[in-house]
C-alpha cells in the first residue's frame, strides 16, 4: 500500500526540520511556518537576536535544511525501488 504523494512529502520535510539545531529551527518556523506571514525584522526582533545574526543564522538553515530534505528525498526514492 503506497502513502499519498502530499503525506510523503510533509513527512519528508519535517524530518528535514528536525534535523537541524534548535535555533536554526527556531528560525525557520518562525519566518514560514508561522499563521500569518512576518517579515524578517518581526522575527528577528521577537527572538531577540541581532539582525546580522539573523542573517547568518537563516541562511545557514536553509542550506542545513535543503542539505537534510535532499538525503530524506533520496532515501525515500531508495524505499520504493
Amino acid at each position: 500500500m503506497s502513502e499519498e504523494p502530499a503525506y510523503i512529502e510533509i513527512k519528508q520535510i519535517t524530518d528535514a526540520i528536525n534535523k537541524l539545531n534548535s535555533d536554526q529551527r527556531e528560525v525557520l518556523l518562525a519566518k514560514y511556518v508561522s499563521r500569518r506571514k512576518r517579515t524578517n525584522i518581526e522575527v528577528y526582533m521577537s527572538i531577540g537576536w541581532s539582525e546580522s545574526h539573523y542573517y547568518r543564522l537563516k541562511k545557514a538553515a536553509l542550506e542545513e535544511f535543503l542539505m537534510a530534505y535532499e538525503v530524506e528525498c533520496s532515501q525515500e526514492k531508495l524505499v520504493f525501488m
